[in-house]
């Protein structure tokens, strides 16, 4: 089974990183071979859709659960259409997480999960320029154009699924 959790450094005595879809690092747990990886997260820096491209990459690891303080709806709707388990309040280092989900302290964990609302982290100005990266700036840009294609193939989905529920509701009256 692989663990995975968002995390503020990059060793598995960092701690469980307040943010899901910017946060730092992902560690995967491997429950297997008792070893984590850790690696960064390829959507901290994405303009938007971060936690849609990160529940993405998460999926695409191959986790079967994630341990996360809190996560947003749209990263959460995109774990759970995949199968993944997620378990909200999950604080302290990884390593002391991992173990406590070992031990079964989390077998109680209500199954549904409540997600937080959205971070609004920057203020606007009166004009709307958009974010252009500089040469500096370290992320890649194939990634995230795939990350956003992807994003947009799972609001394909969500906006059938919905349209799917309107038609039935009003079917019914």
């Amino acid at each position: 089974m692989i663990i995975c959790l968002p995390s503020d450094g990059s060793d598995e005595n960092a701690m469980v990183s307040s943010s899901f879809g910017r946060c730092p690092y992902y560690a995967f747990y491997d429950t297997d071979t008792d070893r984590f990886e850790i690696v960064p997260n390829p959507a901290a820096s994405a303009m938007s859709g971060a936690g849609i491209q990160a529940a993405q990459f998460i999926v695409n690891k191959g986790a079967n659960v994630v341990l996360t303080v809190n996560m947003g709806p749209n990263s959460g709707e995109v774990l759970q259409e995949a199968g993944v388990k997620i378990i909200t309040g999950v604080t302290g280092t990884l390593r002391e997480a991992v173990e406590r989900y070992k031990k079964g302290e989390f077998a109680n964990a209500p199954e549904n999960v409540v997600f937080s609302e959205p971070k609004h982290e920057h203020e606007h100005s009166g004009e709307h320029e958009p974010h252009r990266a500089s040469r500096s700036e370290n992320f890649d840009l194939s990634a995230e154009i795939k990350g956003l294609k992807e994003a947009v193939e799972v609001l394909k989905k969500r906006t059938q699924n919905l349209i799917n529920r309107i038609e039935k509701i009003e079917s019914e009256r």
